[in-house]
């Protein structure tokens, strides 16, 4: 797939996007949010922006675009050329100031790198000083930063081939790289949000704190295993296990850096630091430590936190002084990417009961405010990422995402593609809407079609003898992009029942922990680019969220990478997410006498669920 160029004003931000894609998803993992209450559809009009001509360059000073375009919904314009989109100020003001813009306000913008152009005094018989100590000297400095060997070697010719001009770059107190000239404009750093399927990469200038480009793709391990229970037991039982899990990673995030440093027309050796979140196994796998004593009682990691670490030591193919930041992990399966959340949401800052929930194949669930949050993971299995689903499948091309269930089926695909499969999103949608429709009962029965029911007769065809009891036609051979019917199985619903009562298990065990009810919460956080895309009234209606009014339940994007970038970006941030850390409770489910039974109860549907549509 060819990927083109999106440039977004007024933000003045230059996006790198797959062809197909909308630009609504590319918007949102841009971190520029506008709204879309239909899910995609079209039909609300809330995401209206402009399409300008690809030369438009012009920005007034206040940051405002006089530049008009035709108007398009961003949820229906698939990116198949280079582009220059508008999005209105209101919208930039309201929705677009992302997580990242929004807490980065309340820190200091203290960063561990500074870069400055010295021009060195040039030594004489009289001042026969050495190049350190007139290095030194034209710093301004009353200390004396260290300097490294390798630095040293190139010191002297740097100083007189370039006439005695040089760039410093110090971090933490410490020279770490010397350049030719002035090039104090060339700052730049990388975000990471390693998870579990997809990474995620975000490039940013360090001297002004603004996202340039951001690119993911598929984590390469998961096809040692979809779940990280099944890549531990790959490390424990493989010679090689561990190396092959990491070097896999690590060229993925060099592929990254490479795409990202391309789309931004900057060179790689300018970027001297990159911060990393992630679940616990997926650092441990990253740096190389053996993660199989966390599938063990009584699930300890290796480690909670590391010294910073060159990037080359590595492998990541930064400026060969760039450090690589891992932010710490708070315990067991409960990682640094949780810590990301709670940094990015304010979730410790807060003075009322918030929930947040990070969907995936970890279920990270964090509960709390200002005066303490509890923290556990969910074994909620892979099924929200496709796995373990007759027709699931990742978000791509062709995945069914949306389904509406009235006289008959009505379906979405990404990229408007025949379908060829069912991504999480969609497999939400599917089953709540059959719930609605009674089509399964609250025990997630698939229903009889010569039973008792007043199903539609186009909706009484679509159940079919299946393996386990009956199926459900989700789109005929004849409309999709496979050579059978794309069906719902009972297994399937068996799946996400495992998959949703795990969450909600967990989230009960929070409130028990804490003393509260369902009620006392004011807001619930669906964390992750999964939890973005899933309509919030089918995650209320399955039983994946407490039984709340919808207007308490708020998507928040890919909050861990907007953590990592925050401690990318701000030493103050780095500090509060080490607090965080170890402030947390953590609860091990597996500890809890009671989990099992309230995982019992929580795999049904809830009552209210079962609303008749017909």
């Amino acid at each position: 797939m060819k990927n083109y160029k999106v440039k977004v004003l007024p933000i003045g931000i230059e996006m790198s996007v797959t062809q197909g894609n909308t630009l609504m998803k590319a918007l949102i993992e841009a971190g520029i949010y506008i709204e879309g209450p239909c899910g995609g559809r079209g039909t609300c009009g809330k995401c209206k922006i402009e399409v300008a001509n690809p030369d438009s360059q012009e920005i007034n000073p206040d940051g405002t675009s006089e530049i008009k375009g035709e108007s398009k919904l961003a949820c229906r314009l698939e990116v198949d050329r280079d582009m220059v989109v508008i999005v209105p100020q209101a919208k930039v003001d309201e929705s677009r100031k992302s997580l990242l813009q929004t807490e980065l306000a309340s820190y200091e913008r203290r960063g561990r790198l500074l870069k400055f152009t010295v021009t060195v005094p040039v030594p004489s018989l009289e001042k026969p000083a050495s190049d350190q100590e007139r290095l030194w000297s034209a710093l301004h400095e009353s200390a004396s930063y260290p300097m490294k060997v390798e630095i040293l070697r190139m010191l002297p010719d740097l100083l007189r081939k370039n006439k005695h001009m040089v760039t410093v770059v110090a971090r933490k107190g410490e020279i770490v790289a010397l350049k030719a000239g002035d090039t104090t404009l060339e700052l730049y750093g990388i975000a990471f949000d390693i998870g579990t399927t997809t990474l995620v990469g975000s490039l940013i200038n360090l001297l002004t704190g603004e996202v340039l480009a951001t690119q993911s793709e598929g984590n390469p391990q998961r096809v040692y295993g979809a779940d990280v229970i099944s890549r531990i037991s790959y490390v424990d039982n493989e010679d090689q296990g561990l190396y092959t899990l990491q070097s896999k990673v690590i060229t993925a995030l060099n592929g990254i850096v490479t795409k990202l440093s391309e789309d931004a027309g900057i060179k790689k050796e300018s970027i001297y630091e990159i911060t990393i979140v992630g679940n616990t196994t997926m650092t441990h796998l990253l740096l190389g430590v053996s993660p199989v004593y966390l599938a063990r009682a009584p699930y300890v990691p290796a480690f909670k936190t590391v010294a910073d670490i060159r990037a080359q030591e590595l492998g990541l193919k930064i400026n060969p002084e760039g450090y690589c930041v891992i932010v710490p992990n708070i315990a067991g399966f409960v990682g640094a990417d949780t810590v990301g959340v709670i940094l990015a949401t304010g979730l410790d800052k807060s003075r009322e009961l918030r929930l947040a929930i990070d969907i995936g194949t970890n279920g990270e669930l964090v509960l709390g405010s200002e005066k303490g949050l509890y923290a556990c993971s969910t074994a909620a299995g892979p099924a929200f990422e496709g796995a373990q689903i007759k027709f699931g499948m990742r978000a791509a091309p062709g995945a069914i995402e949306r389904v509406d269930i009235t006289g008959d089926v009505v379906l979405q695909t990404i990229n408007s593609l025949p379908s060829v499969g069912i991504c999480g999103s969609g497999l939400i949608d599917a089953v709540a809407e059959m719930l609605k429709a009674g089509i399964i009962d609250y025990t997630g029965r698939i229903t009889d079609p010569k039973g008792d029911n007043d199903l539609p007769v186009q909706i009484r065809k679509r159940i079919i003898p299946g393996a386990s009891g009956f199926d459900f036609v989700l789109d005929y051979r004849e409309g999709n992009g496979l050579d059978e019917d794309l069906l719902i199985t009972q297994k399937d619903i068996r799946e996400l029942q495992l998959a949703k009562g795990a969450i909600l298990a967990g989230i009960q065990v929070l409130l028990e922990e804490l003393g509260v009810r369902e009620q006392d919460i004011t807001e619930i956080l669906l964390a992750g680019a999964f939890g973005t895309y899933i309509r919030k009234e089918s995650a209320w209606r399955i039983g994946l969220v407490p039984n709340l009014d919808l207007e308490r339940i708020r998507a928040v994007g890919n909050a861990a990478g907007v953590g990592s970038q925050l401690v990318l970006i701000s030493e103050e941030a780095r500090e509060r997410a080490w607090e965080i850390a170890n402030g947390v409770k953590y609860i091990e489910l597996s500890a809890r006498k009671d989990f099992q039974d309230k995982f019992m109860e929580a795999i049904y549907f809830p009552q209210f669920g079962q609303e008749r549509k017909f």
